[in-house]
């Protein structure tokens, strides 16, 4: 009974990945999927090693801050730009304040404003996922609304 059962998931699940790879508009939007989920494994390495640098403001040069500045101003413009309600934005908004708050500080970081940047950094890393995950849904559930247009023309 099992065995029948996998054999006709597996036989539905060929089926609906044969007829959804045949769709070019499927192939791109899942294209757009692997390239998002690239793009936030990147940032969200990028966010790790920033802000390890804020914790080692110490031991930068000048250059080096105004580097994590343009980063951290590069950063605040895609996360804004991913996302979708005023909420997200005005978090977005805030966190970057409190990175350029830390950088203009220069050593004068303690021990207690290092624990609120390790805070900080889980915060923002949930929220880049969170847009992130928002964006993929998305992306899917147009793979999903084409897919059905396709077979429902077949009927």
């Amino acid at each position: 009974m099992v065995r029948v059962l996998m054999a006709s998931a597996l036989v539905a699940l060929t089926t609906a990945v044969a007829i959804a790879g045949t769709n070019p508009q499927v192939a791109a939007l899942r294209q757009q999927i692997k390239a998002l989920r690239a793009q936030e494994k990147t940032v969200t390495a990028a966010l790790k090693q920033q802000y390890q640098s804020l914790v080692n403001n110490g031991h930068l040069s000048e250059a080096q801050i105004e580097n994590l500045r343009i980063a951290f101003r590069r950063q605040k413009n895609e996360l804004l730009g991913l996302a979708t309600t005023d909420s997200q934005r005005n978090s977005i908004q805030q966190q970057y304040d409190v990175l350029k708050n830390a950088l203009n500080n220069g050593t004068n970081i303690d021990a207690t404003v290092i624990h609120q940047l390790r805070k900080q950094e889980s915060v923002q890393r949930k929220l880049v996922h969170a847009l992130y995950v928002a964006q993929i849904k998305q992306l899917e559930a147009q793979i999903r609304q084409i897919s059905a247009s396709t077979s429902g023309r077949g009927r």
